[in-house]
């Protein structure tokens, strides 16, 4: 419409608005269909989530046990209190943390459609592919009704990119900034993920030829002064500056045998044979032994797996494995492909259950 319509006549909503709001809504209960037939449990990263939470609301601060030390065990500081509230409010907590995984889960569905129309100022109907998207991805439906903070952080940089992008057009609003120091207390990357929408904001003030602003300086300051807040916490009451999980993951012999396993497990969902992995406990799995799934540069191959904390083997995933031998046809592949040093062919447990 033209700037001359009268104000009734703009808000109107269109016939692409219309479409998109209903695919908006049509993926939203797909989502939560999806999740409902997947019947995620609750996973042992959420059950440490909560008892570090009951320890905290029964007055023992943040311990594992009342007995435990005090160290901290987990890298979600905001998802292990809003967990805590199911205990004042005397409700399950484990059912807590999973309904209200599964409520923000569906929450972010409307945040990333109103992307486009937080930037442009109107709906349009691609602005329904993200929440498609959302639906029809089994990993986020998993875990984002896993009981876990996977949900509340996908919630909050769904905020974030809202604001960020209505900020940026209007010129005003520090929420964004809000968002993402949020998020940051939310998952341990938050912080890489601010730090990307920082750079795409000084990149739009550089294209725009924009000095920055006070709402620029507000909304960078929120940002970065949350976790600087929880880090002086932490330091005083942990006396630590990462999280006692950091100590599991940063070390250089843990990215290479992750590396190594991630190898060797791709490498044998291509060639559909039993394949070892170097360390690392075992899991389960049945590989494909077709080349139907065979691209001229690569391989998708499907492959069942278990995922932490699940007793039996339900995770589908597809595997990507580029520049190795590949099958022609429907039939398997006419070589197997190189696998790194220390794997044996004796260590793969093939379809059996933890």
């Amino acid at each position: 419409m033209g700037r001359d319509a009268p104000a009734f006549e703009r808000l109107v909503p269109t016939l692409e608005a219309k479409l998109a709001l209903v695919l908006a809504v049509v993926s939203a209960c797909l989502l939560a269909g999806h999740a409902t037939l997947l019947d995620v449990p609750i996973v042992d990263d959420a059950a440490i989530s909560v008892a570090y939470a009951k320890t905290l609301f029964a007055g023992h601060g943040f311990r594992l046990t009342p007995y435990s030390t005090v160290v901290e065990g987990f890298s979600n500081p905001l998802w292990t209190l809003l967990v805590g509230l199911a205990f004042p409010l005397r409700l399950n907590a484990l059912r807590f943390a999973s309904g209200l995984s599964a409520v923000l889960m569906l929450a972010s569905v409307p945040v990333y459609a109103l992307w486009g129309a937080a930037s442009r100022g109107r709906v349009c109907l691609e602005d329904a592919c993200a929440p498609l998207l959302m639906a029809l991805t089994s990993s986020f439906a998993y875990w984002g009704s896993s009981g876990m903070e996977t949900s509340l952080f996908s919630l909050l940089l769904g905020l974030g990119g809202l604001f960020a992008l209505r900020d940026l057009r209007r010129r005003r609003g520090v929420l964004a900034g809000v968002a993402f120091g949020l998020a940051s207390l939310a998952r341990p990357e938050g912080p890489a993920y601010a730090l990307a929408a920082a750079v795409f904001w000084g990149g739009v003030l550089v294209s725009e030829r924009r000095r920055p602003g006070r709402h620029d300086a507000a909304t960078a300051s929120l940002a970065i002064g949350i976790p600087a807040a929880y880090l002086a916490f932490r330091l005083a009451y942990f006396d630590a500056w990462v999280p006692n999980t950091a100590l599991a993951k940063l070390g250089v012999d843990k990215v290479i045998r992750d590396l190594r396993e991630s190898y060797a497990l791709s490498a044998w969902s291509l060639s559909g044979r039993k394949r070892g992995r170097p360390t690392g406990d075992a899991m389960g799995g049945t590989s494909s032994r077709s080349g139907s799934s065979s691209l001229a540069f690569g391989t998708f191959a499907p492959l069942s797996s278990t995922a932490s904390g699940i007793p039996w083997a339900s995770t589908r995933m597809w595997c990507f494995v580029p520049g190795l031998p590949r099958s022609v046809g429907f039939g398997p592949t006419s070589s197997e492909p190189p696998l790194p040093r220390g794997c044996s062919s004796r260590r793969w447990r093939h379809g059996t259950n933890r």
